[in-house]
């Protein structure tokens, strides 16, 4: 028999002076899944301004069930010690980054986590 649990999702990215200057064209969370398997969240985010943005990302964990791990890639993987992408990307005017997704791992636990 599966356990199933939910993960609610919500990525927020930290763009260098332009906070109105994207948008998320594709957000896709693997919301459900069995206490063994692993959960993927991908998003693309499109650049709407004129001007090239630099866009780091930053992992807020408000509640993660005991035992599960978490980690996402950006610009490279992540260790799940890490909340802030290192370096950022560069997105000219109009490009879409596709870059980036997230991967959980509950490890036999079940319940909600919010990330």
């Amino acid at each position: 028999m599966k356990i199933l649990y939910a993960l609610t999702s919500a990525f927020l990215f930290s763009v260098s002076g332009f906070s109105q200057n994207y948008q998320f064209t594709h957000l896709e969370v693997n919301q459900w899944s069995d206490a063994n398997g692993t959960m993927i969240g991908r998003a693309y985010i499109k650049n709407t301004s004129n001007s090239s943005i630099y866009i780091k990302v930053r992992r807020y964990e408000q509640t993660v069930i005991q035992g599960a791990v978490n980690y996402f890639c950006w610009d490279a993987c992540y260790s799940p010690t890490t909340d802030i992408s290192v370096n950022g990307l560069n997105a000219a005017p109009g490009d879409t980054l596709t870059n980036f997704y997230a991967d959980f791992e509950p490890n036999g636990g079940t319940g909600t986590s919010v990330i």
